[in-house]
């Protein structure tokens, strides 16, 4: 006698086929293909100027608003957004707003590289939003104790 529950047997009396993953599984934010988790490189240069005479706190919210066109270092100097960059395995070059040219490349259409740079201003969005919350719950340091 064949089954007669559905989720045990079809019509034909075999087992249901099992479900395929799924396309498109949910991604933290935090991390995008292709991109290695951080290299920890950056965060000596990074401690190194918290002692500066400039003593100027440069945040996850400066490196975020940056201009795709600006050449100067990529270094956070903020000890709460050291912490959560580091937390989360995020470099602070992931931060940065990249412009549109930086993902040309030949033989690709204007489209596709249109695609590349929303995906990419997507996450570093998620990124920096997911981050913010985390740098905020944090308490503050003050500038001399830094």
């Amino acid at each position: 006698r064949p089954e007669t529950n559905p989720t045990v047997a079809n019509m034909s009396g075999h087992p249901p086929p099992t479900p395929s993953p799924m396309k498109h599984p949910v991604r933290d934010p935090l991390e995008s293909a292709g991109e290695a988790r951080s290299s920890l490189s950056w965060v000596g240069k990074s401690v190194s100027m918290i002692g500066s005479p400039v003593s100027v706190r440069i945040s996850i919210d400066d490196l975020a608003s940056r201009h795709p066109d600006d050449d100067q270092p990529v270094v956070l100097t903020s000890p709460r957004s050291i912490k959560v960059c580091l937390d989360h395995g995020v470099e602070p070059e992931m931060l940065v707003p990249k412009a549109l040219a930086d993902f040309a490349k030949p033989g690709l259409s204007r489209e596709h590289q249109r695609l590349k740079w929303e995906h990419y201003e997507s996450i570093r969005r998620e990124r920096i939003e997911v981050l913010s919350r985390a740098r905020d719950r944090l308490p503050v340091v003050p500038l001399e104790e830094a």
